[in-house]
């Protein structure tokens, strides 16, 4: 997922210390503030529009169920495979109850609306049994193939994956990581995108109550944190809720997507322990007079104590849980889960996928056998050039060019899929922009019986140069037509073409005079760069210059200074930028300077050059700007 935040990069740096002992999300999320993925699918969400208290439906119409897959690793291990699906059935059970309201220490809550109903009103509790509407299960069916996990497998991984590398190969699931890679008790992303993220526990934390037991390392053995309530608190992130602490303004009062938390009160930092409530005198209290959250799952209380979402929590829960792309073919929900599969899957050159630097399926890098080369070739359904394709079959191939510099393009010249209507597909093509289903598609479902019913009308091309393109068929279980023939073809992409852009604020200097001078160098030709960047400015005795790496705000302007590495010679000012530049993107960096006229008078012009050939670019007319500076001595 990559992947400027607003609410969650607001972290009172004197709890760190503490959120560190219960949940490091918050750190963790600002931590993503150079995820360009993660930030623009947070500014998506902050983009759609609030729905208002009274438009909100609070009955349940219907209970969202979210697949969900376990990935243990160091120090838990496969020596007691019987002790893991215990410790996920138990865990699971906690959440199911908390996220229908149906925990029985609801009943705290109750008895804080007992002693001060004023603080504790039951119009902040959510419909008991409803809840947020939400029922969480282990997935069975479907398992991606790379786990080598069979339909009736629980959805079980041990030694495989790790926080917070996540799991790629488990997009469309709620991923739980249980490891012992970090420290205090939990992390999540906040929200999730269904992308192969999830969220961490700590092994001593993750279970239910009156459970444990020990496969390599000890499950759900912390004696106040072993209710199952750091993964309901975790889940609570995924789905979108933040801290009931942060800011007396409310900082949970404007969670990413449509619905805004009301119903819990400003609290400045989080509330530790389980307090005893007989009446108003006792509640704790912060920002003049507002009742902390004690019963939230999304305070720091012990387990205990975390009893409720609130109704407006509730709501963002369920708004998340019915947005995020879960799979909706891999669950069964019940009893009669098969045995924890403890082998790991194949090796990266026998898995079905691309792994590392693979250059397609199973070959290429420095590991598999070499790729045959596609380009050239003929494309196929699966009946090949002289039979139709079979029913029931569900096939896919991936291609990737000879080159990084070739852009792949599939044309088709026959095409035969069963069509069921003018709008519907019984048996469908569908194609990925990338290396796997995982890849954004392209169009929809394919299927007719007409070249401009195939894919891009009859030819259809990877995104960029040396991206691959993935195909995935599928078909029903009766008729069975021709299928297609096609031809793959690699072609040369045009080169990238790299243009400064400089600016000097001010452009006048009477006598000392600080400056600000940003370079912006803009990728012109649609093309993505595959060498090194090199920018360099001469050097000038009156203007001192301070380049700070770590800056990403010089004045007004956003800068990314940390891709460019400033090494300076005698004679120049220089900038390198080791990372590829995106087709038709661009990337600035800048800096303070002082300019001296040391009791002159006149011009000078300071020239950003870009280096010829830079990034791999052909076109080396349009690589200098230049920015003039009148200087008077006073």
């Amino acid at each position: 997922m990559s992947k400027v935040l607003s609410i969650f990069t607001i972290i009172l740096f004197s709890y760190v210390s503490l959120s560190a002992q219960r949940c490091g999300t918050d750190a963790f999320v600002a931590s993503l503030h150079k995820d360009k993925e993660y930030q623009k699918y947070l500014n998506n969400l902050e983009a759609i529009a609030k729905i208002a208290p009274e438009n909100r439906s609070l009955a349940c119409a219907e209970t969202t169920i979210i697949p969900v897959a376990v990935h243990f690793n160091d120090p838990i291990t496969c020596d007691d495979p019987v002790c893991l699906l215990e410790a996920v059935e138990a865990q699971l059970a906690v959440m199911n109850e908390d996220f229908l309201a149906l925990n029985a220490d609801y009943s705290y809550y109750e008895g804080l609306n007992d002693a001060c109903p004023s603080s504790y009103p039951m119009s902040t509790a959510p419909i008991v049994g409803e809840g947020a509407c939400i029922q969480f299960c282990l997935a069975t069916q479907n398992h991606p193939a790379s786990s080598a996990l069979m339909d009736g497998d629980p959805a079980i991984t041990v030694g495989q994956y790790e926080w917070a590398s996540d799991a790629p190969d488990w997009p469309g699931y709620l991923n739980i990581f249980v490891d012992g890679s970090q420290g205090g008790l939990g992390v999540a992303w906040l929200p999730g995108a269904g992308d192969g993220d999830g969220f961490w526990v700590t092994p001593s934390a993750f279970g239910g109550p009156g459970f444990s037991c020990s496969s390599g390392g000890t499950l759900n053995n912390n004696g106040t944190y072993n209710l199952g309530r750091t993964a309901t608190h975790e889940a609570g992130h995924y789905l979108g809720l933040p801290h009931v602490f942060g800011a007396c303004s409310d900082s949970d009062s404007n969670p990413p997507g449509p619905i805004d938390i009301n119903d819990t009160p400003g609290q400045s930092s989080p509330f530790y322990g389980c307090p005893t409530i007989n009446s108003c005198a006792d509640v704790p209290e912060q920002c003049s007079g507002n009742a902390q959250s004690i019963f939230s799952f999304m305070d720091y209380t012990d387990d205990a104590c975390m009893v409720m979402f609130t109704a407006d929590q509730s709501a963002v829960l369920k708004w998340h849980a019915d947005n995020i792309p879960f799979n909706t073919n891999t669950i069964y929900c019940g009893e009669g889960y098969g045995e924890i599969d403890c082998a790991l899957p194949p090796g990266p050159c026998e898995n079905g996928a691309q792994d590392a630097d693979e250059q397609d399926v199973d070959c290429g890098g420095t590991t598999c056998s070499e790729c045959s080369s596609y380009c050239g070739l003929d494309f196929f359904d699966e009946g090949g050039p002289a039979q139709n394709y079979t029913n029931n079959s569900y096939e896919t191939w991936t291609f990737c060019p000879d080159s990084p510099t070739e852009i792949l393009t599939v044309t088709f010249n026959e095409f035969d899929v069963e069509r069921r209507n003018t709008t519907q597909c019984w048996d469908f093509l569908s194609v990925y922009d990338g290396s796997s289903t995982s890849a954004p598609q392209i169009g929809g479902e394919f299927c007719g019986t007409t070249l401009a019913e195939a894919p891009g009308g009859g030819s259809v091309s990877a995104s960029t140069p040396g991206g691959c393109l993935t195909f995935e068929f599928d078909s029903d279980g009766s008729v069975t037509p021709d299928g297609w023939e096609a031809d793959i073809s690699c072609v040369a992409a045009v080169d990238p073409d790299l243009s400064p852009v400089t600016t000097l604020i001010p452009n006048i200097a009477n006598g000392v005079t600080s400056t600000v001078f940003t370079v912006k160098v803009q990728e012109n030709a649609g093309a993505g760069t595959d060498e090194d960047i090199t920018v360099v400015m001469p050097k000038d005795p009156r203007l001192t210059i301070d380049y700070d790496p770590n800056l990403t705000l010089l004045e007004i302007f956003p800068v990314d200074n940390s891709d460019w590495a400033y090494t300076p010679n005698a004679s120049f000012h220089i900038w390198v930028r080791t990372t590829a530049l995106d087709a038709n993107d661009s990337s600035t960096f800048g800096f303070y300077g002082v300019y001296d006229p040391q009791g002159t008078s006149g011009t000078v012009s300071y020239n950003a050059t870009i280096f010829n050939g830079s990034g791999g670019e052909s076109n080396s007319s349009n690589n200098i700007d230049v920015e003039t500076l009148l200087y008077n001595s006073n």
